[in-house]
């Protein structure tokens, strides 16, 4: 196997790559491996520091917070085919996606997120020119 076949596009990391999530819903997904990405977590945990210096697990509803609002403000870029209750599509927004990714209903649709944005394989430079030809 070729070195460039595993090359992850840092254009696409920053930017975004649509990923279809499930059937019809498309979000626009960054890497976490962004220096934003790891700043923004690096900012989120710092209050947190004296309890994991302690040995103390931090809560898991305090993860659930950050792991939601990192979605939020630096993974997510967009999203299309998302439709609330009647059916109308939800715009995308910063506060839309965190009011999405806090609500512990949709810790699924948070999951598939966030495993998107943590695939390398989403960022892979031949998928990123596949996606763009598409």
């Amino acid at each position: 196997m070729k070195l460039s076949d595993l090359a992850t596009d840092p254009a696409a990391e920053a930017e975004g790559v649509p990923v279809e999530i499930l059937p019809g819903l498309v979000v626009t997904v960054r890497s976490t491996a962004t220096p934003a990405y790891r700043n923004a977590q690096a900012r989120l945990l710092r209050p947190l520091a004296r309890l994991v210096g302690a040995g103390m697990p931090i809560p898991a509803e305090k993860q659930d917070e950050i792991a939601a609002r990192l979605l939020a403000e630096e993974i997510v870029a967009g999203w299309q085919g998302l439709a609330d209750e009647a059916g109308r599509p939800i715009p995308f927004s910063r506060e839309a996606a965190a009011e999405i990714f806090l609500d512990p209903a949709h810790r699924r649709f948070r999951d598939l997120v966030f495993e998107a944005a943590n695939t390398a394989e989403t960022f892979r430079r031949r998928f990123v020119a596949d996606v763009a030809k598409n």
